[in-house]
């Protein structure tokens, strides 16, 4: 789900990739790719996951205890 857009801070453009600080948290950082939301990091909070996708695979990965993974993909996502 897409979300609802609040006047970020651009800190860094390179062609289509704008990283923008979050206005909502100010620890948090989005990468975007055009009008997608390609991926987030809170840098004080790495735990923090803003994407449904990344707190699905939390989700899995804890309830298999998962030991090692390996993420094939992802398109133009970033893990």
């Amino acid at each position: 789900m897409p979300r609802a857009r609040v006047a970020p801070i651009t800190i860094a453009r390179r062609g289509e990739l704008v990283a923008e600080r979050d206005p909502r948290r100010p620890s948090g950082r989005l990468l975007r790719q055009g009008d997608m939301d390609a991926s987030y990091i809170d840098l004080a909070d790495p735990k923090h996951l803003e994407f449904d996708y990344m707190r699905w695979m939390r989700i899995i990965v804890l309830a298999a205890r998962a030991r090692r993974v390996l993420h094939v993909g992802g398109g133009a996502c970033a893990l």
